[in-house]
C-alpha cells in the first residue's frame, strides 16, 4: 500500500515523511495526477497560508476533487491540510477544495487563550501537538467531530467517509501521533 504525501511547498514533508517511515508505510511524495492515482491513500499536509496552499493546488485541484470525491480514494488532510478541506476560509479569497462543508475562522484571542495556539493539548485523553491560529466551523451534520477545547470548541478530528482530518500534527505529537497516522494507513476506509 503506497501512501502519497501531496506536495504544496508550504508543509512540512520531511518530519510526516520520517514519522510514516518509522510505522512502517510505503511512501511518497506527489505533486501530479499520475502521481495521485497511483496511490492507495493520500495525505495533503500544511503549514502555511490557505490562498498560498490553494494556488499551489490549482493544477490538480479537479483531479483531487474527482480522486476523493467520487473514487472515494482515502485522504487524511493535517493542519491547514484540513482547513483546505474546507469551502472558504477568512484567512484568504479563493475557495477550498469543498471536501466538508466548513469556513475557516480566526481563533478567539484572550489573555489566557493566546493566538496562535501552539503546544500540546488533549482530544479525548490524548495529547496532541497543535499549532494554528485558524479552525474549521463545521455546518456539516453527517461526519463525527471530536474537538479539543481552547478558549472554545474546536474540531481537532473530523470523520467524513473517506475523508479523515486533524488539526494537529500527528507526525510531531510523538507516540499517540504515530498511532494516529498507523490508523489512517492500516486501518481507515
Amino acid at each position: 500500500m503506497t501512501i502519497g504525501i501531496i506536495d504544496t511547498k508550504a508543509n512540512n514533508l520531511n518530519s510526516l515523511f520520517n514519522a510514516l517511515n518509522s510505522i512502517n508505510a510505503s511512501v511518497k511524495i506527489v505533486k501530479e495526477y499520475d502521481e495521485l492515482e497511483k496511490c492507495d491513500k493520500l495525505i495533503l499536509p500544511g503549514i502555511g497560508s490557505f490562498d498560498s496552499a490553494m494556488k499551489i493546488l490549482k493544477p490538480i485541484v479537479q483531479d483531487l476533487k474527482k480522486i476523493v470525491l467520487e473514487d472515494k480514494k482515502p485522504i487524511l488532510g493535517i493542519c491547514l491540510g484540513m482547513q483546505l478541506f474546507s469551502v472558504s476560509s477568512e484567512e484568504g479569497t479563493l475557495k477550498g477544495l469543498g471536501f466538508i462543508n466548513a469556513k475557516v475562522k480566526k481563533i478567539n484571542s484572550d489573555e489566557i487563550y493566546k493566538v496562535p495556539h501552539i503546544g500540546f493539548n488533549y482530544v479525548n485523553e490524548k495529547k496532541y501537538y497543535f499549532s494554528h491560529s485558524y479552525f474549521l466551523e463545521v455546518k456539516e451534520e453527517n461526519c463525527e467531530i471530536d474537538y479539543v477545547i481552547y478558549n472554545m470548541k474546536i474540531p481537532a478530528i473530523i470523520k467524513k467517509e473517506n475523508i479523515l482530518a486533524c488539526q494537529f500534527h500527528p507526525e510531531i505529537s510523538g507516540d499517540l501521533g504515530l498511532d494516529f497516522l498507523k490508523y489512517f494507513v492500516e486501518e481507515f476506509k
